[in-house]
């Protein structure tokens, strides 16, 4: 039996869970109302050049500006909060120094190119206060992070969703590349400067810069820098290798089909880990054996719910182009369709890395995210001057395919688990079900009764094959309940 502190302390994660979710579920959904205008207005080109200055100037902004810091700055002020002035101050500091600098670059390079720099610009200032980018707004956030009380920082991250979609819709008539972007950088401000407020703004002051804090948080960091150097080769190098081979057009078609994806692929792992990875991370020492059935009872139901959700979805790719892009990208349906079947592994890959850190395992990650870059290199080159924006759609499914499997072999040796060759043949059934459902019922019936008939016929297909147990739901409301044993 557990305390009442540890009852407590359960409930506290269990909420944190379930107002992430919500949040989470909010904020895909404005962002998919702000995506449809978007995609609906911008041409094909526009919308491929707005993808690319997005993509380019995330790339060095994860990698220099990021820099792997946030697990660490959040672990350390967790456990010693007199440290919180110190840290939070370097890391800010830091990150505002290498931005100044970094924008100045890009600006100087756009100029030298005779390119206009100010889409750039604006990305960048959007990125700094952004919720979502977690560079500057996350250092005012960790001090209620750390403490579990998720309310604030997640409202004002919906904050800046809502405003994006209003303004979106305000200006649907005059949108360009550079008015989108101009709307995000505008949209996050408030939600940065009632962050700010909330926790202080002297928060970050140079007078609690420590250059030891700093080499200390480099070193912290390095691992997860690796990590992210690897992650941005998979997830920016199809862009931008599309850009070579097939133009801006192209680029285009991809980026419509993957920002309609993004929003489901962050929302199930991120719930998902905010509900149990705490609880798994305090179990993994007292209590190793349930730590590991929550793991494994999550990376099941995620699959399974990544399965259901792309049978379902890929039927109504027609309406979803529809409804997203007013039928703008109606002769590209193949290219979202194929990119929908990449969610199931994107939802195992994201949850794995979460659980390598809540096992102190980051050092694992890396060979996570290395499969991923190197499948995404082999197969790009093959599959993108093949198929051009269909092949970039083809490389992120295979690259995620090979990254998830490396994925549950790594995660099932941490949890001290076997993996028995029944559930692989189990999962690769449950798949070949739900691809099936997807490819042959609507040859049959019209594809309104189609999606009902497979979203009933895939559920049924996990229950049976025993991918999702009700078992499994007992566990998850167990730990709601504060039961460990």
């Amino acid at each position: 039996m557990t305390s009442a502190s540890d009852r407590d302390s359960h409930r506290r994660v269990l909420s944190g869970g379930i107002i992430t979710l919500l949040s989470q579920a909010s904020v895909m959904i404005l962002s998919l109302l702000a995506q449809r205008v978007i995609l609906s207005t911008l041409t094909k080109e526009d919308n491929g050049e707005l993808f690319l200055v997005r993509r380019t100037v995330e790339l060095f902004s994860l990698l220099l500006i990021d820099a792997g810091f946030n697990p660490g700055a959040l672990r350390e002020v967790s456990r010693d909060r007199t440290q919180q002035h110190a840290i939070l101050s370097t890391i800010g500091l830091y990150r505002i120094a290498v931005w100044i600098v970094l924008l100045g670059a890009m600006v100087m390079y756009e100029l030298a190119v005779g390119a206009n720099p100010t889409g750039v610009v604006l990305w960048a200032c959007y990125l700094l206060v952004a919720g979502r980018a977690s560079l500057l707004r996350y250092m005012y956030e960790i001090p209620q992070r750390s403490e579990m009380r998720f309310a604030f920082p997640l409202l004002y991250m919906v904050l800046d969703s809502a405003l994006l979609t209003i303004g979106v819709y305000l200006y649907q008539d005059e949108l360009s590349p550079t008015m989108v972007l101009a709307i995000f950088a505008a949209s996050v401000v408030p939600g940065m400067l009632l962050q700010a407020y909330a926790t202080g703004w002297k928060l970050i002051s140079i007078r609690h810069f420590r250059l030891a804090v700093l080499r200390q948080h480099i070193h912290l960091a390095f691992p997860v820098w690796i990590t992210l150097v690897l992650m941005v080769v998979h997830d920016r190098l199809d862009a931008l290798v599309l850009s070579v081979f097939a133009g801006k057009e192209a680029v285009g078609i991809y980026g419509a089909a993957y920002q309609m994806l993004v929003p489901f692929t962050t929302t199930l792992p991120v719930a998902a880990g905010s509900v149990l990875l705490p609880i798994v991370a305090r179990l993994s020492q007292s209590d190793p054996i349930r730590a590991s059935m929550y793991v494994a009872t999550v990376v099941r139901i995620l699959v399974a719910a990544g399965l259901v959700i792309a049978s379902v979805s890929s039927i109504f790719v027609p309406d979803l182009i529809l409804l997203m892009t007013s039928n703008v990208y109606a002769d590209d349906s193949l290219v979202f369709t194929v990119l929908l079947w990449s969610m199931a592994p994107i939802f195992v890959i994201t949850y794995a890395i979460e659980t390598m850190n809540a096992y102190g395992h980051q050092r694992l990650n890396i060979r996570i995210v290395a499969t991923l870059a190197v499948a995404t290199v082999v197969s790009g080159i093959v599959f993108i001057p093949m198929y051009d924006a269909l092949g970039a759609s083809i490389t992120k499914l295979v690259a995620v395919a090979v990254a998830s499997a490396m994925a549950v072999v790594l995660v099932v040796r941490v949890i001290n688990r076997s993996l028995r060759a029944s559930l692989i043949l189990r999962l690769v059934a449950a798949a070949a079900v739900c691809v099936a459902l997807a490819l042959v019922l609507p040859l049959i019936v019209h594809r309104y009764v189609a999606g009902p008939v497979t979203l009933l016929c895939s559920c049924a297909t996990m229950f049976l094959l025993g991918i999702v147990r009700v078992t499994d739901v007992r566990l998850v409301m167990g730990a709601r309940r504060g039961r460990t044993k």
